[in-house]
């Protein structure tokens, strides 16, 4: 009887195991979304995005990522291409961008859209709270 009640236990908790390896492996994120994000390959994750007949979520949320590291990334440019660069964008992924004057530079950023799909979350307990009774 406690021989193959342990027995069963190892069963059931080697069936777990293997099920678990097996998950983690079948889920692994293949689709070039991810593997463009992964080698910070801005441009080509926005456009894919854009490009898609049915983003998710996590596509949504990797196009938002790479467009702020390509925001960050044009501060990065000289001066005398930034604006080219800024342009060509644009005219590739339709997205517009804005021209600033802060502190004697020209700093070009591109408006983020991809928020909008972004699912609307109710604010925290305490947030909630103090709106209700204060």
């Amino acid at each position: 009887m406690r021989k193959s009640f342990f027995v069963v236990l190892g069963i059931i908790f080697t069936s777990i195991l293997l099920g678990f390896f097996v998950w983690k492996i079948l889920t692994r994120k293949t689709d070039s979304v991810y593997r463009n994000f992964s080698k910070s390959n801005w441009e080509d994750v926005i456009l894919e995005v854009l490009s898609k007949k049915d983003p998710d979520l996590e596509d949504y949320s990797y196009a938002s990522m790479s467009l702020a590291e390509f925001n960050f990334h044009l501060l990065t440019v000289p001066s005398e291409k930034r604006e080219k660069v800024a342009s060509r964008f644009a005219e590739k992924s339709g997205l517009k961008f804005f021209k600033r004057e802060v502190g004697g530079r020209t700093i070009f950023t591109f408006e983020d859209r991809f928020f909008l799909f972004y699912p609307k979350v109710r604010f925290s307990k305490r947030e909630h709270f103090v709106k209700n009774y204060f």
